[in-house]
C-alpha cells in the first residue's frame, strides 16, 4: 500500500481563502504559522521569503520564531481598512482611544484570547466612572463593545483566529430609558413668535420641528436639496455632518409641511447669505459648516467662561428640551394627526423620520396623555380615525357596522361581519405593511360577505310565511 509522502518541515504551502490568499509554513520547531495576504503575487513572495529565511536560519543552527500578532498591531491595520468603508470614522477612533487602548485586552496575542478575557475587559469598562464621576453610558459601553466584537470577527476572517470570544457578548447594565420630549403647539408658537430670538434661529428650529431633520442633516443641508415652489415642495436630505450619506445611508425625500415652507422663505429674505444651489442653508457664523455639537444657541452654555441663555429658556420652554428633541416633536405630532388631516401610520413615519427598523420609529411616535384620554372619551362612530397602534395601522375602535368605514375597494360589511385578518392587525395595517396582498384580501372579504347574504336570504325564506 502507498504511503502518504510526508511534506518536509520548512516548505509551506499555499492556499486560497476567498478573494484573499492564506500561506501556512512549519518552521524548524515543529510550530506552523499562518499569514493572509490580498493577492496570489504576494502570497508566492511572502512564501518564497519565509523559506529562505527558515533555511538560513536552520543551517545556523538558530532560529527565532516571528512574534505572534496581538490586538494592538491587528487593531492599527484594521482600523485603517476601516476608514475606507465607513462614512465617518471619527467617533469609531475616539471610542477605542479611550476605551480599549491602555488595556491589558489590547496587548494580548489574538489566539490567546478567550471569552474570559473579553468578559473582564466589558466589566471593568460597565465600571468606570467619567470625569464627572458617574457611570458611562450604556450606550456608549455597547458601541466600544461593538468595535472590539467587529475587531476580532474580521480577524477571524482573515484567517488569524479560529473563533470570535467577543461574539454574543451583551453589556449587563442599561441605563433607564429617558422621558422623550417633545415641544407642543403652545410651545411652538411662543419659540417662533419670540423676538428676542434672532430670525434666522426661529427659521432653524422651526424648520427642524416640521422636517424632523437630524441636525447633522440639517448643517450639512443645501438649497439645491430643496424645492419650494411647484405642486411637490419637498426636501432631499443627503448627507450629514462629515459624511456623504446620512446616519442610516440611505436618501430620502421629506415632504414640506406649510410651516417648513414659511420658515425657509423667512430665510430667503435675509441677505446676509448667499441662497445658490451649493451654499448651505443654515451656515455658522463664519459660512462654513456648523459643529457635530452645535445646536444654533438653542441650550443654556458658558461660552470663554461667560454664562449664556439659551434661546429656549428666552421662548419661555421651562423643560428639558433639547435641539435633538425637535426631531421627537416632529414625529410625535405626525403620530397624534396635529398637521395632518388624520394621525399617520408608523410606515409612514419611519419613511420620513429615516428609520431603518420600525421599533426606533415606535419609540418616538409616542402619544400625549392628553391626545389619548381625549380618543378614549370620544365615541367610537364620531372617530374620523383610530389611534395608532404598533401595527402601523388604527385600532379597531369602530364596529363593522360604521359605514364611515367603508371605502371603494372595501365596502361597509353587514352586520357581524369583520374583514379577515388573520390576528395580524386592522384592515389597513395588514395591506399597507405588506404582509398581505390586497388582490388576496379583497378576495377574502369579498367570499365571506357574499356568504353572509346567502346565509341572511335563506333565514329569511325559511321565516317568510307559507
Amino acid at each position: 500500500m502507498a504511503t502518504r509522502r510526508r511534506r518536509p518541515r520548512g516548505t509551506g504551502r499555499m492556499e486560497r481563502r476567498g478573494d484573499r490568499y492564506r500561506v501556512r509554513y512549519r518552521l524548524p520547531s515543529g510550530q506552523e504559522v499562518t499569514s493572509t495576504v490580498d493577492t496570489r503575487e504576494q502570497a508566492e513572495a511572502l512564501l518564497v521569503a519565509m523559506r529562505s529565511e527558515t533555511y538560513t536560519a536552520d543551517a545556523a543552527g538558530a532560529f527565532d520564531a516571528p512574534k505572534e500578532l496581538t490586538l494592538a498591531s491587528w487593531s492599527a491595520t484594521w482600523m485603517e481598512r476601516r476608514d475606507q468603508r465607513v462614512a465617518s470614522p471619527t467617533k469609531d477612533h475616539s471610542v477605542w482611544r479611550l476605551y480599549v487602548e491602555g488595556t491589558p485586552l489590547l496587548a494580548m496575542a489574538l489566539r490567546a484570547i478567550r471569552t474570559s478575557h473579553v468578559v473582564a475587559w466589558l466589566d471593568a469598562l460597565e465600571s468606570r466612572r467619567g470625569r464627572t464621576g458617574r457611570l458611562l453610558a450604556a450606550q456608549t459601553v455597547t458601541h466600544a463593545l461593538n468595535l472590539v466584537r467587529k475587531c476580532l470577527g474580521d480577524a477571524r476572517r482573515a484567517g488569524h483566529i479560529d473563533t470570535n470570544p467577543a461574539q454574543g457578548l451583551r453589556p449587563q447594565r442599561k441605563d433607564p430609558e429617558r422621558e422623550r420630549l417633545y415641544l407642543t403647539v403652545d410651545e411652538i408658537a411662543a419659540v417662533t413668535a419670540c423676538e428676542a430670538i434672532p430670525l434666522r434661529a426661529r427659521c432653524c428650529y422651526r424648520f427642524a420641528v416640521y422636517t424632523g431633520l437630524r441636525a447633522g442633516e440639517l448643517w450639512a443641508l443645501r438649497w439645491g436639496d430643496v424645492t419650494l415652489d411647484g405642486a411637490r415642495p419637498e426636501v432631499i436630505v443627503r448627507r450629514s455632518h462629515d459624511r456623504e450619506t446620512t446616519k442610516s445611508g440611505r436618501v430620502r425625500t421629506v415632504p414640506l409641511l406649510p410651516g417648513a415652507r414659511e420658515a425657509l422663505s423667512d430665510l430667503r429674505t435675509l441677505d446676509d447669505f448667499s441662497t445658490e444651489a451649493d451654499d448651505l442653508v443654515f451656515p455658522a457664523v463664519r459660512g462654513g459648516q456648523r459643529l457635530q455639537n452645535d445646536d444654533h444657541g438653542w441650550s443654556s452654555r458658558k461660552v470663554r467662561g461667560t454664562a449664556r441663555v439659551g434661546h429656549r429658556e428666552m421662548a419661555g420652554v421651562r423643560r428639558d428640551v433639547r435641539f435633538h428633541d425637535l426631531r421627537h416633536t416632529y414625529a410625535s405630532h405626525l403620530a397624534m394627526g396635529t398637521w395632518t388631516q388624520r394621525p399617520l401610520e408608523t410606515a409612514v413615519v419611519q419613511r420620513v423620520m429615516g428609520h431603518r427598523e420600525i421599533k426606533t420609529t415606535l419609540r418616538y411616535a409616542h402619544l400625549a396623555p392628553n391626545f389619548v384620554h381625549d380618543a378614549m372619551a370620544t365615541p367610537a362612530a364620531d372617530r374620523a380615525v383610530g389611534v395608532m397602534g404598533v401595527t402601523g395601522g388604527e385600532i379597531g375602535l369602530r364596529n363593522a357596522q360604521s359605514t364611515t368605514r367603508a371605502t371603494p375597494r372595501f365596502p361597509a360589511p353587514p352586520t357581524g361581519i369583520e374583514p379577515v385578518t388573520f390576528g395580524l392587525g386592522s384592515l389597513a395595517a395588514v395591506c399597507g405593511n405588506g404582509l398581505i396582498s390586497r388582490r388576496f384580501m379583497r378576495r377574502t372579504y369579498r367570499c365571506c360577505t357574499d356568504h353572509d347574504r346567502r346565509r341572511v336570504d335563506r333565514g329569511e325564506r325559511a321565516l317568510a310565511p307559507s
